[in-house]
């Protein structure tokens, strides 16, 4: 017998020590679970906005392209469209309110040859507008000057008689547009509205142009030849992209990513067309970057998340993850060594190794139900308390905890078997022991709760007593809380009934919203017990009563 002891006694700290080491490596293996699938999911939501940016991109320009065919149409379909038509046609599309980041939408005649440049020059002259002219001046396959250009103010002005074929990068866009007889957009380019003073982005601009072909040219006449205007759409990419931006993201919203645009060339070259200001002294947590094609260009957008974005969409239930982990290790640990310890003592007690080992079997099934059933409920206290209050989740989460703890060592002073009410309110109300009696009146019959139960009205009266506390007749000197309960009836019909009554506080307010607490004192208490709870927020005091089956109170747990 002394040998069996001595070789245990040199066993169960081995034990209690490979359970505290396995316990504790799966809680750290599910905290960094849980930590990267936080990432994962702030990572989704990030390329989620950034998406919504390229989409609202795309469908922007899909809506201008069809202005552009709405130009054409309006030529098509009209015999003489001059300056004036064209005005009043640009004013109806109400291009600032229904097409906002559009800096201008012009008309630009094809010519053909030098003729009729110059026959163009000298009617539009006469007729027109007196300083009307060609430029740059110089001899091209054809000509693509701006004729008409709305809205005509500002810095659109000088743009008027600008030949865009004059220029390799607005050439290759209306060449495209012409083979194609579709939009095509060019690459960057810098405005001929823009002066010097603006710096290389604030000037990146892009063209769309869209032909407008003679439908009485023969059949044998080249797309080029069968060409006699074009409609082109004038684009700022900087004003564009804040309008896109300022329209999906309101607010706040305007700050949680830093955006930048690219024109991808066909060498794979990146030019830029818009940057944000990068968040000084902040390395981004998240990334996202999207290449797609719109009207013969490609683009890419990236965004990179700023401190806005990773504060607003923080997910700390790793963290939560980790401190239940630990409590739990630490919990079953200590009941382990407690298991040890008694089953020292009950195999000193014991008559044989079978009796001993059935002792143990059914020591660790205990252990293993009571481990789960405090494992659940501090994870039900921790998601809620984060839930409904986390800037102040430490301080609530603690006080919980304390009054959990009360709870058990109850219980746990009660071998895990029935507890008395009085007794478990009391303990609930320890640090108000001078009030009890005077303040604090408690009235009723010796009545047992099991273990299941009596952590739940335990963590009921935890909470009302501190809301007495802060706002009820507990946060005065004069203020009065009557405790009482009592059973009528007999067999299955008797009922219990539990009493909260403050009166002599502050006068009483409902609260507008209902936090953990109220689950606590109403969802919880009501469901452990099958039975009924109501909340009365009377001027003279709060009030809180349970009415329940008496058979619930000793419910196997």
């Amino acid at each position: 017998m002394k040998s069996s002891e001595a070789y245990r006694r040199r066993r169960d700290p081995w034990i209690v020590a490979f359970v505290f080491a396995i316990s504790m490596a799966a809680t750290l293996a599910l905290t960094l679970y849980e930590k990267q699938r936080n990432y994962q999911t702030g990572l989704v939501r990030f390329e989620q906005e950034a998406g919504v940016i390229e989409t609202s991109l795309r469908t922007t320009f899909d809506a201008y392209a069809q202005v552009l065919r709405s130009g054409v149409a309006l030529f098509e379909a009209t015999e003489n469209v001059d300056r004036t038509v064209w005005q009043d046609y640009v004013s109806n599309l109400k291009l600032e309110e229904n097409y906002p980041g559009i800096q201008g939408l012009s008309f630009n005649a094809i010519l053909h040859d030098r003729a009729e440049v110059d026959a163009l020059v000298a009617d539009v002259q006469a007729n027109d507008w007196a300083e009307f002219d060609l430029r740059p001046d110089g001899e091209r396959p054809i000509y693509a000057p701006v004729l008409y250009l709305e809205p005509f103010i500002g810095r659109n002005r000088p743009a008027l008689g600008f030949d865009i074929y004059s220029e390799t990068n607005r050439r290759a866009a209306v060449d495209r547009a012409l083979l194609l007889g579709e939009p095509s957009m060019t690459s960057k380019i810098t405005l001929v509205q823009d002066d010097e003073s603006l710096n290389d982005e604030t000037k990146a601009g892009v063209l769309v142009v869209l032909p407008i072909f003679d439908r009485t040219t023969t059949a044998m006449a080249t797309q080029r030849e069968k060409a006699k205007g074009l409609i082109v759409s004038v684009f700022r990419i900087k004003d564009l992209m804040e309008t896109i931006l300022k329209a999906n993201f309101d607010g706040e919203g305007l700050y949680r990513k830093d955006v930048s645009l690219f024109e991808v060339t066909p060498e794979g070259e990146l030019l830029s067309m818009y940057q944000d200001m990068p968040e000084p002294d902040h390395t981004p947590v998240f990334e996202s970057e999207n290449t797609f094609s719109m009207y013969g260009k490609t683009w890419r957008l990236m965004a990179t998340s700023t401190s806005v974005f990773e504060k607003a969409t923080a997910l700390n239930s790793h963290i939560i993850v980790l401190l239940t982990g630990v409590l739990m290790s630490m919990l079953l640990t200590f009941l382990v060594w407690g298991q040890a310890v008694r089953n020292r003592e009950s195999q000193r007690a014991a008559d044989a190794l079978a009796k001993g080992n059935a002792q143990i079997a059914l020591l660790m099934k205990e252990v293993n139900h009571r481990s789960k059933n405090l494992l659940s409920l501090i994870q039900a206290i921790a998601r809620q308390t984060s839930a409904s209050n986390p800037q102040d989740f430490s301080k609530s989460f603690s006080r919980r905890l304390t009054s959990l703890s009360a709870s058990q060592d109850l219980l746990v002073r009660n071998n895990w078997e029935d507890v008395d009410l009085q007794d478990l309110i009391t303990s609930q109300l320890g640090h108000f022991k001078d009030l009890i009696g005077s303040r604090i009146v408690l009235t009723g019959p010796k009545t047992l709760l099991n273990a299941a139960n009596a952590q739940t009205i335990s963590m009921a009266i935890h909470e009302l007593a501190t809301n007495a506390t802060k706002y009820g007749a507990l946060s005065n000197d004069v203020g009065v809380v009557n405790v009482d309960w009592t059973t009528t009836g007999t067999g299955p019909q008797a009922m219990f009934e539990l009493h909260w009554v403050e009166s002599g506080g502050p006068p009483v307010v409902a609260p507008e919203t209902k936090g953990f607490g109220s689950k606590v004192t109403g969802t919880m208490v009501k469901l452990s017990l099958e039975g009924e709870i109501e909340t009365r927020f009377q001027p003279e005091g709060f009030e809180w009563h349970l009415a329940c089956p008496a058979s619930s109170l000793a419910k196997l747990d």
